[in-house]
């Protein structure tokens, strides 16, 4: 990640790079601080001390971008435990806790944020609007175009700083009770191995040999308790699953103009770009060449 740093101790990271794990998973200390992390595409797992913390935008049945309004009143302990991304693209905004001079405004959401069982961490994650999404994805698009804010320190440092504020100010206004969507209940959340699962696929799209069986065994899981696991939570096989789980991954690219059809093609797993293409109107209602225009309006279902 790329950082930027600002007076008064903000700081703003850009990510856009292919991640294939951890790098370093030993625990690291950190200082109080408030952030936002946003995650475009990827998967992330983390631990600030007790308190465990999922950013993925490949969740069968829920997936997309998400955003992560996170306030450490202590000092902790932070653990990575799985990082994957073809590519990963992740923003953080980070400032000290007063730094707003309203840390009651984001520590005192009630209801709306969580708070962790020994106390001094609070936190609201949801997934973001269009104009959150707008700003972000500006942000990403510029750094990796060139590393725009980093060959123009004058000019292209101040517009780094004001988007990075604005999309700030736009996540605390968020993060209000009256704009904040409801948690969906306890019961509705898939089991946890399922984004350990999504994850090594969004990690691998690449690997030929990316099957059940790699899955299976990467994860820590016999082939049958695949099986019953993804049919079970997803009502579908292990090897149905990895096929949506890669045209969704082309489907992403294709949107975000990172990847022509062939290339996507390729990401899905496709050496037949007719193939393909059948498999994508099938899945999303539109042709490739279709999204990769713009947009997905009218997309059908996803798992």
């Amino acid at each position: 990640m790329t950082v930027f740093r600002y007076p008064g101790n903000l700081r703003i990271g850009v990510m856009h790079e292919t991640v294939n794990g951890v790098e370093d998973p030993g625990p690291a200390r950190i200082t109080p601080k408030q952030m936002l992390l946003l995650m475009l595409n990827g998967h992330q797992r983390f631990r600030v001390n007790e308190t465990e913390f999922l950013l993925s935008t490949v969740i069968p049945g829920d997936p997309g971008p998400r955003a992560l309004l996170l306030r450490i009143g202590v000092e902790a302990e932070l653990q990575y435990l799985e990082s994957y991304g073809q590519p990963l693209i992740k923003l953080a905004i980070t400032t000290d806790p007063d730094w707003l001079d309203h840390a009651g405004e984001v520590n005192g959401m009630g209801a709306e944020m969580r708070h962790s069982p020994s106390g001094g961490i609070s936190w609201r994650q949801w997934r973001p609007d269009a104009a959150m999404l707008a700003l972000a994805q500006a942000i990403a698009d510029d750094h990796r175009g060139g590393s725009y804010y980093a060959h123009r320190p004058g000019h292209g440092n101040l517009v780094l700083m004001s988007r990075g504020i604005e999309l700030y100010r736009a996540a605390l206004e968020a993060a209000e009770p009256a704009l904040a969507a409801p948690r969906p209940a306890e019961g509705a959340r898939p089991d946890p191995k399922i984004a350990v699962l999504a994850g090594y696929i969004a990690g691998h799209l690449g690997d030929p040999d990316l099957g059940p069986e790699t899955l299976a065994r990467a994860c820590g899981l016999g082939l049958r308790s695949l099986q019953r696991l993804c049919r079970r939570q997803l009502d579908c096989s292990p090897g149905e699953f990895i096929r949506a789980q890669r045209l969704e991954a082309a489907f992403a690219a294709l949107s975000r103009g990172s990847a022509n059809v062939a290339q996507a093609a390729f990401i899905a797993g496709y050496s037949s770009p007719a193939n393909f293409s059948t498999a994508f109107k099938r899945t999303f209602g539109v042709t490739p060449a279709r999204a990769q225009e713009g947009g997905r309006a009218g997309a059908g279902m996803r798992l």
